[in-house]
């Protein structure tokens, strides 16, 4: 079956490259937690945005990066970027603990 992709928004060249970029990408994100490797309190959204900004300037929209539950553990997740309608990144991020 032959589909037509429909993209509203053009990409660019700089769309690819962001991509590609975060699919590559391990993110560490460094938290305080517990002896049996609960964290306290969590990371979300929000801080995988500020994070992404302060390590690699790379500015993503908190809204965009979908954290279906507040990560709350320490280890390997990965998370689905939106970038468009249709075009998703899958980032890497490493929780460890201080």
């Amino acid at each position: 079956i032959n589909r037509e992709l429909k993209i509203k928004t053009p990409i660019t060249y700089e769309d690819l490259r962001l991509h590609r970029i975060l699919k590559e990408l391990v993110l560490t994100i460094k938290v305080k937690a517990g002896e049996n490797g609960k964290i306290f309190g969590g990371v979300t959204s929000k801080e995988i945005s500020e994070n992404l900004k302060e390590q690699y300037k790379i500015e993503i929209d908190k809204k965009k990066i979908e954290v279906k539950e507040t990560i709350k553990n320490i280890g390997r997740f990965t998370i689905n970027i939106k970038l468009y309608e249709g075009v998703n990144a899958k980032l890497t991020v490493n929780i460890i603990a201080e």
